[in-house]
């Protein structure tokens, strides 16, 4: 597996809203490899705004959710139309949608959180499989821990294997590479960098979090009346909100009107967000 420019082995993890062009411009610029994540909102203007912030020579990833292609690729198009060198997609039957993206010279990722979904990446032809375990925030499964996904993955391809969830520190990162995995897939260290689109609120609540304070939950998605698939919850900052509704998830969903709530996703990580602090010097310290 080749990819352009990359040269160190970190991949910033594609966070829809937060993780911006000029985030994954930032990674990228490193050697290590940047990701904008698109959400199921984000139009074909929005990504062709994102990618001519990014320079031509420059390799970044695309993300996006199978789920999301099935009711609307308008945007998929508008991703393919620049070429990014890797693809990611997750969440769903990715099957229908590898082609289109081989088509145009990517290498095609997708995320895996059990062994279900392992087969099922093989199965689609993918040329790379991110463990991504329970401990990794926003959007997921929570079946299976980082480590012991990474060797279900390993024992089962030789595919190459990234792996994500739970890693903050350049500890972290070894202990994933130690294990067999090609890279680490960071997303939260990256939430109060500099280039993120994280809001100043959102930032103080992240950088007095720790590891205790997460928690996995369909109640955001449920609340906003989005249309996630119900064995896909999200790891976020626990809130009285979450707290309330945990639980009863039926009587949310029978509300007659969406919520206006906003999570804050973050991973078991999140301790060590810090103050705001550029792409690079965190890529510089996770490899350090």
């Amino acid at each position: 597996m080749k990819i352009d420019g990359w040269t160190r082995p970190l991949v910033c993890a594609p966070m829809a809203y937060v993780g911006t062009a000029q985030l994954a411009r930032a990674v990228s610029q490193t050697g290590a490899l940047g990701m904008m994540g698109f959400g199921s909102a984000h139009s074909p203007e929005f990504i062709h705004s994102e990618f001519q912030q990014i320079p031509e020579s420059l390799s970044v990833g695309a993300a996006f959710m199978a789920w999301a292609l099935e009711k609307d690729d308008t945007a998929y198009d508008a991703a393919l139309e620049h070429s990014p060198a890797v693809v990611c997609l997750s969440f769903g039957n990715i099957k229908p949608w590898v082609k289109r993206a081989r088509d145009t010279g990517a290498v095609i990722m997708t995320q895996v959180g059990n062994v279900a979904d392992i087969e099922a990446a093989i199965e689609a032809g993918v040329d790379a499989i991110v463990a991504r375990g329970m401990e990794a925030g926003g959007h997921g499964r929570n079946d299976v821990a980082t480590l012991p996904l990474l060797a279900e993955v390993r024992r089962r391809t030789d595919l190459p294997v990234l792996a994500g969830g739970g890693i903050g520190t350049a500890a972290g990162v070894r202990a994933v590479l130690e294990a067999g995995a090609v890279a680490a897939w960071v997303g939260t260290r990256f939430i109060t960098a500099e280039e993120s689109g994280t809001s100043e609120v959102n930032r103080k609540h992240l950088e007095q979090a720790c590891a205790d304070d997460t928690v996995y939950t369909s109640v955001y998605d449920r609340a906003k009346k989005l249309a996630w698939p119900a064995e896909f919850g999200g790891r976020a900052l626990r809130t009285p909100f979450v707290d309330e509704w945990q639980g009863r998830l039926d009587e949310l969903e029978a509300l007659p009107e969406a919520l206006d709530v906003t999570p804050i996703y973050a991973g078991q990580s999140v301790g060590f967000c810090g103050q705001p602090e550029p792409a690079a010097a965190i890529v510089d310290e996770l490899l350090g």
